[in-house]
């Protein structure tokens, strides 16, 4: 399973986890084969990073032990960053877009 931004994503690929909107609905339910119709969708939804399944490994969701631990190492690392501007709420979205990021950057690569 790998994290991938939309602009990487490619017919054939499989979903591995389901595609929420920002109200919590599902967008794409997990097991699809990526057509250009989905990568559309998700584009018009704004969908940056989605998680597929590469050359039908298992897929292993991150527990929720795993995430908190992975949040607490990177979130006070990238508050140093965003110290001076944290309390702007632009600066804060961009601050948790990051962190998300960074997040998924960690699992992939404890994965390999």
């Amino acid at each position: 399973m790998k994290a991938l931004t939309l602009d990487k994503i490619e017919k054939g690929m499989i979903l591995a986890s389901d595609v929420l909107t920002n109200k919590g609905q599902v967008l794409l339910k997990s097991g699809i084969v990526f057509d250009d119709y989905f990568i559309s969708l998700l584009s018009k939804y704004n969908v940056d990073i989605v998680l597929v399944n590469l050359d039908d490994e298992p897929v292993r969701e991150m527990s929720s032990e795993e995430r908190n631990y992975y949040l607490q190492q990177i979130r006070p690392e990238k508050k140093k960053i965003f110290a001076n501007c944290i309390d702007d709420n632009y600066m804060y979205e961009l601050y948790e877009a990051i962190v998300q990021n960074s997040l998924w950057e960690m699992w992939n690569e404890k994965q390999k």
